[in-house]
């Protein structure tokens, strides 16, 4: 249903929060943040960046996967309040108990954790979701929880030993869920997952009027006829870019569709030729798959250095496709390994190389009835091979790429067969070297040409100038990633050759 002029579509959802289940109809264009700091009156969960950079916003969303419950923690800037529907939501404030800190909250007091205090409720958040999911984590793994928290005035090596201290203290993540919180998770079977809807006058002057959430793809192809009308209809799936443009550009969409319910787009299938991953999995979920990670390393390491686990507990990897973004690290990396995507509509499926996806600066091969559905990645072929990964940002983590590059080869011999470079950050979108490739098709691995290879691909890019780097910078970097790639290359394949001796 489109709506009639100066009216909105609220949402009935229903939800437990800190082990109180609520029932409440929100606006579609909601965010979780706003309805917790405007509706409900808890500010504990602060609203600073609002475009998932700084974690103050952080809680954690508990929900039924299967047989399972799960926890994860969020950017509640970013995560639309309708997703809350059937799902727990905790925030800092259900922690405590009674008169009792948490032993997150005291372990913070205990090594000096906090200052200001802003962004304390966002750590403690983060923190949660960390060991709900893992009781022993390595120092790895706990700075890669908290990399999405940014601190101003205590500095982060207390926050780390704050954790740390969590962690020597726990026995089972269950602990550190209190009684009532714990409660919540044999009631999940209890909320319909059935969305009610109201129209009524829009008297607050929301921007956004409608969502469809559908829950097949039958009932999709029903809401997009539906929006054939308009122009101002979106997808929408993980969120994390289209909420920042809301939120921080004011870009709003009259309707949108929320694709986050549809079973069909949530597989990840490996057959004898290829990957195919649903584009409703997220980034977390592609970096503990054990096909990903078997035949795909480097795609889990472009994603250790995408945004930061918050942003990646929602995003998607189709998501990172279909933005479009000419810095988009995923799709980088599945150019680089000649992947395909899986458009649909309601008449037919087609399969489009990603490299003939993108047409121009936020143009793709998308028609406005279609979809993603799947990303089809070819399996490696059996020759001797490399691939490498390198990120150029100003911040280790949670930060857009100045200029990324992936590149794979291919070689016997000592001498390269094949050769795939992709570059992101250096062109109106993600794309192929190919007279770099060229250049490097047949060449023996050996140093004396790197440097020739390597002004090949200076002068096959024109990048353009903005707020991450100037044209020169990012043609120093084009020309600094190719002989870091071929370096690795030349010691990887000489370290393999002295271990055959």
């Amino acid at each position: 249903m489109i709506n009639k002029k100066n009216t909105i579509t609220l949402v009935q959802i229903s939800f437990w929060l800190n082990g109180t289940q609520k029932i409440m109809y929100i606006p579609p264009g909601m965010t979780t943040l706003e309805l917790l700091n405007n509706k409900l009156s808890l500010t504990g969960t602060k609203s600073s960046c609002n475009e998932g950079d700084c974690g103050a916003c952080t809680v954690v969303i508990g929900q039924k996967t299967g047989s399972e419950i799960t926890y994860q923690a969020v950017n509640s800037c970013l995560y639309p309040a309708f997703r809350l529907h059937g799902k727990h939501l905790i925030t800092v404030e259900g922690l405590a108990e009674k008169e009792e800190l948490h032993p997150i909250q005291t372990a913070m007091l205990d090594e000096h954790s906090t200052q200001c205090g802003f962004c304390t409720p966002g750590f403690v958040m983060s923190m949660l979701g960390l060991f709900l999911n893992n009781i022993n984590p390595n120092d790895e793994e706990i700075l890669a929880a908290l990399e999405g928290n940014l601190c101003r005035c205590t500095g982060y090596d207390s926050i780390l030993k704050a954790a740390k201290k969590v962690k020597s203290r726990l026995k089972k993540g269950s602990e550190l869920l209190p009684v009532n919180l714990k409660k919540v998770e044999v009631q999940f079977n209890e909320c319909s997952p059935a969305f009610i809807f109201k129209e009524i006058e829009n008297t607050e002057g929301w921007e956004t009027r409608n969502c469809f959430i559908p829950q097949t793809l039958s009932e999709l192809w029903d809401n997009i006829r539906s929006c054939k009308s308009t122009d101002t209809c979106k997808f929408i799936s993980g969120g994390t870019d289209l909420m920042v443009l809301a939120n921080i550009q004011h870009i709003h969409y009259t309707h949108l569709i929320d694709l986050s319910n549809l079973k069909e787009l949530q597989k990840v299938k490996l057959d004898k030729s290829e990957l195919n991953i649903g584009a409703n999995v997220t980034m977390s979920q592609l970096m503990e798959n054990n096909a990903v990670n078997e035949h795909f390393p480097i795609l889990t390491e472009a994603f250790k250095q995408m945004a930061s686990t918050q942003i990646r507990n929602s995003a998607t990897l189709a998501g990172n496709i279909a933005h479009a973004s000419p810095v988009a690290d995923g799709a980088t990396t599945l150019l680089a390994f000649d992947a395909g995507v899986i458009l649909a509509s309601s008449k037919a499926e087609r399969k489009v190389k990603l490299k003939d996806f993108y047409k121009a600066y936020k143009k793709t091969e998308l028609k406005t009835d279609e979809i993603i559905k799947s990303i089809a990645i070819p399996l490696p072929s059996e020759h001797k091979s490399y691939s490498g990964f390198i990120k150029s940002a100003k911040r280790k983590a949670v930060d857009i790429s100045g200029v990324v590059s992936v590149i794979v080869i291919e070689y016997q011999d000592g001498k390269i067969t094949r050769a795939v470079l992709s570059f992101g950050g250096v062109a109106p979108y993600p794309a192929l070297a190919v007279k770099t490739m060229a250049f490097l098709k047949g060449k023996k691995i050996e140093e004396g040409w790197f440097e020739q290879a390597a002004e090949v691909a200076f002068n096959e890019f024109k990048p353009i100038s903005d707020i991450r780097g100037h044209q020169s910078y990012r043609s120093i970097l084009i020309k600094n990633h190719v002989l870091k790639h071929l370096a690795d290359l030349f010691k990887e394949v000489h370290s393999v050759q002295k271990r055959s001796k």
